[in-house]
């Protein structure tokens, strides 16, 4: 099938809806209410080219709807039973378990645009999307942390720049963070996950020229957010795609999978050099260091959260001790242990969290998703530097956010839908776009 129009629109409005997601609705560039009426618009489209479909390739159908795009459905029917069943069987709150699962809307969307965009190769257009725009997110970010490092202001005034520059607090965190050695600037807001994706998608993606630039820029902006968990799934994700990406020169005559990924570690190490370089110069201090440095008693004493996560872990496990197998349903909290009134079932130790919410059946199940991921692209035949470095984001992304409660943000799914995109021209679009979804393999193709 022809790439048509329509198509074509519904992929401009897929950009409109990530950039906005990454660099608008989180941290207030636009009205903050435009990224669902987006998104209602591409589910109407994404709508009526299914039904189009329907009527035009009648005798795909079947095929189309036995794949994996169901996938993205089926978990999001499954997880209704902890929406509704659970917290009613418990008697929970059904207006806090829509509230928190809410996102798990953009699960079924996720199969919806998968299906409906098979025939064209809309991954492209959106690896870049993502990373030219999480560059601008991550500029932003640096330039915030340079200024306060070399023209310094109580920790009082950091929230007039937010509110000057962003017209708004929510989801913004620009603070002085104490510790043993002194402190330090940090700079984060929920959409600085993206940077954990947007660092593997960039050799693939950008000109060689530029990967080294660009990669500099995020792993900068992800020095600066000070966040240990961004910390560990990039690192976890960067050891993953240089093991594998340069073990092949153990082998006669092969080549690198990702050509890039050299220079995409020259850049990631000047950042880091060049990030405790000048925090030493300016402050006197190496930040990374003292952020790292949570073992000491000295530390200890100044690393509340640290304290806080443990004492969290401690009671999540507890409260699912009670129904270890099916667990309370989403929207459950502790009542006596929780941060925000409004939102009492959100909390930072992911794991723990989803442990109690859904019990063993259903942690499983998100694990197996994940899982899923991983394991369900190691024999398709696509392009191998694509698919390492869609492991290496994996990895990471789901990493960072077990580690902070944003999975279930729009922000947070936002990526999964990306994420989910990316898989399905992974897993069908064979041999630079051979074979597409729907399209019954030949002989030849499966020989």
């Amino acid at each position: 099938m022809k790439n048509c129009g329509s198509e074509k629109i519904l992929t401009y409005f897929l950009i409109v809806f990530l950039a906005d997601t990454i660099l608008g609705g989180p941290i207030g560039l636009f009205f903050r209410g435009e990224r669902h009426l987006i998104l209602a618009f591409i589910v109407m489209l994404g709508l009526y080219l299914w039904f189009k479909k329907q009527i035009q390739l009648p005798h795909k159908k079947i095929f189309m709807w036995r794949s994996y795009l169901l996938w993205p459905l089926w978990f999001f029917l499954v997880s209704l039973i902890w929406v509704f069943a659970v917290p009613v069987s418990v008697g929970g709150s059904l207006v806090f378990a829509l509230e928190d699962a809410q996102s798990l809307l953009l699960l079924p969307v996720a199969s919806l645009m998968m299906y409906v965009l098979q025939d064209i190769k809309t991954s492209k257009v959106l690896l870049l999307t993502v990373v030219w725009t999480v560059t601008v997110l991550a500029v932003l970010q640096v330039g915030i942390w340079l200024w306060l490092e070399f023209f310094p202001t109580t920790p009082e005034n950091y929230y007039h720049y937010v509110q000057a520059i962003f017209n708004t607090k929510d989801s913004i965190f620009i603070f002085w963070q104490p510790s043993a050695s002194g402190g330090y600037v940090r700079i984060f807001w929920i959409s600085s996950i993206w940077l954990a994706i947007a660092v593997f998608v960039t050799p693939i993606v950008v000109k060689k020229r530029w990967v080294v630039i660009v990669e500099f820029i995020l792993v900068f902006a992800i020095c600066a957010s000070y966040t240990r968990g961004l910390w560990l799934g990039v690192g976890a994700g960067m050891l993953l795609c240089t093991m594998v990406n340069y073990i092949v020169l153990l082998k006669k005559n092969q080549v690198p999978m990702v050509v890039n990924w050299g220079r995409a570690l020259i850049g990631m190490l000047c950042a880091v050099v060049i990030f405790s370089s000048v925090d030493y110069f300016v402050r006197g201090q190496a930040g990374l260091f003292s952020r790292l440095d949570f073992i000491t008693e000295a530390s200890k004493s100044t690393e509340a959260s640290l304290t806080e996560r443990k004492i969290q872990s401690r009671m999540l496990l507890r409260k699912w001790q009670e129904r270890p197998w099916m667990g309370f349903g989403y929207g459950a909290y502790i009542i006596d242990h929780h941060s925000v009134d409004s939102r009492p079932y959100l909390y930072e130790m992911m794991p723990f969290a989803l442990l109690m919410k859904l019990g063993v059946i259903g942690f499983l199940l998100y694990l197996a998703a994940i899982l899923g991921l991983l394991l369900s692209i190691v024999k398709v035949r696509a392009n191998p530097g694509n698919k390492l470095m869609f492991s290496g984001a994996i990895i990471a992304f789901f990493l960072v956010v077990n580690t902070n409660p944003v999975l279930y943000s729009f922000v947070g799914m936002g990526a999964v839908l990306f994420i989910l995109i990316w898989w399905a021209e992974i897993m069908f679009i064979v041999n630079d776009g051979v074979l597409f979804v729907g399209e019954v393999p030949s002989e030849a193709d499966i020989n």
